[in-house]
């Protein structure tokens, strides 16, 4: 093989340089998938603590057990 010239050097310059700017906006894509995979976690984590917390209200042996705390202790202002 024979060396490249200058114009051949010049242009596998630029071909490093376009394919390194191909990896970082892979991982400017990958960190964008990232952020939007946190935004759903934190939301469906929402939407599971609510549905727990609905279960647990409306469970009849739970909402007993409630009442006979509320009338042992008190009832308290916090919730």
């Amino acid at each position: 093989m024979g060396r490249m010239d200058d114009y051949e050097r010049r242009a596998a310059i630029h071909r490093l340089a376009a394919s390194r700017h191909k990896l970082i906006a892979a991982v400017h894509e990958a960190s964008a998938a990232f952020v939007g995979l946190a935004k759903a976690m934190r939301e469906a984590h929402a939407h599971i603590d609510a549905s727990a917390a609905r279960e647990v209200a409306t469970h009849p042996d739970l909402a007993e057990l409630n009442v006979q705390l509320d009338g042992y202790y008190g009832k308290t202002t916090d919730g």
